[in-house]
């Protein structure tokens, strides 16, 4: 699927021009990885992942739980992030999950005498940016255009356009714009060395 695109879409120049050779070394440099994450979109949708349209999902992500739990929109990339999926992981288009994200979506309740362990469905929305390392507890949602902060510990709602960082997140200001119009996903290098 993503060649297929990436040929049709592809940065064209001057036939037999040294930017022509520069883009064909580029994309033979970048097309092992580029069957990479297309080996592991397909592996995922297999074991029940829904996918968007262009979404990559780093190889070194670690997905533990049930698969068939994460939805992912288009043109989205996810790093190399850990997701726990015991309940549902509802990512939307555009956004981008940077490495070492932990997205958690079961606990235990400190209050039972059995320790009962619990699930909550997490929702992030369109064109979010989860910075490096933070940590998203269950059940909170992302609505669409927040950024959190690296590092950063997610434990209640975070608001559309709002910027949060912290342990606990804290608001620190808004994002000024709700109307973005890129592909996180052309930013990646085997992606970008067909469409620069």
């Amino acid at each position: 699927m993503y060649l297929n695109y990436l040929i049709i879409n592809r940065k064209k120049s001057k036939l037999l021009s040294i930017l022509f050779f520069k883009n064909i070394l580029k994309r033979i440099y970048n097309f092992l990885p580029l069957l990479a994450y297309e080996f592991k979109r397909l592996c995922l949708i297999q074991k029940g992942v829904t996918f968007g349209d262009f979404s990559v999902v780093s190889n070194k992500c670690k997905l533990k739980g049930e698969l068939k739990n994460l939805q992912i929109g288009s043109n989205t990339y996810i790093g190399n992030a850990e997701i726990s999926l015991h309940g549902a992981v509802n990512i939307g288009s555009n956004t981008v999950i940077n490495d070492d994200v932990n997205i958690i979506t079961a606990s235990h309740n400190i209050d039972d005498v059995n320790w009962k362990q619990f699930n909550k469905k997490t929702h992030i929305g369109d064109f979010v940016w989860i910075a490096t390392g933070a940590v998203i507890l269950p059940g909170v949602k992302i609505d669409d255009f927040a950024v959190v902060g690296a590092y950063a510990v997610v434990t209640k709602d975070v608001g559309s356009n709002e910027v949060v960082t912290g342990n606990p997140a804290k608001l620190v200001k808004l994002r000024k714009i709700n109307k973005f119009d890129y592909s996180p996903v052309r930013f990646v290098a085997a992606f970008d060395a067909w469409l620069n």
